[in-house]
């Protein structure tokens, strides 16, 4: 298990970009093997991020400055190895947190589906 976390203080800067930095970021990740050669991982993180961003109101038709806010975001992967196959399914933003990081809008919910293949040289 891994646990990481930062802390930052908040500044009276106008910046457009400098001081969107996190205030708090933890990131807990779980990864075990309940059967042989199939993983199964946890990923956790917490973000909590100083400053505002600009969002187009187009109700009022003019941009309006909004905080940041906080938010927990889950993912989870599970993976199994054959031979020199590794096959993979992987779950992002598990519980569709709306995210805004830099004013851009990020996904929700996402599956990725994929496989690996090692050449022994």
């Amino acid at each position: 298990m891994l646990l990481f976390w930062q802390e930052a203080k908040e500044s009276d800067i106008k910046s457009k970009y400098a001081l969107n930095n996190l205030k708090h970021q933890a990131n807990i990740n779980i990864i075990f093997e309940p059967l042989s050669r199939l993983f199964i991982q946890f990923q956790t993180t917490y973000k909590d991020r100083l400053g505002y961003y600009n969002g187009y109101d187009f109700d009022a038709d003019a941009y309006t400055e909004y905080p940041y806010e906080d938010y927990w975001m889950l993912n989870t992967k599970i993976s199994y190895q054959i031979n020199n196959y590794k096959l993979h399914i992987e779950i992002s933003n598990l519980s569709n947190v709306h995210i805004v990081e830099f004013g851009v809008p990020q996904p929700g919910m996402w599956i990725i589906v994929g496989m690996k293949y090692q050449i022994s040289i």
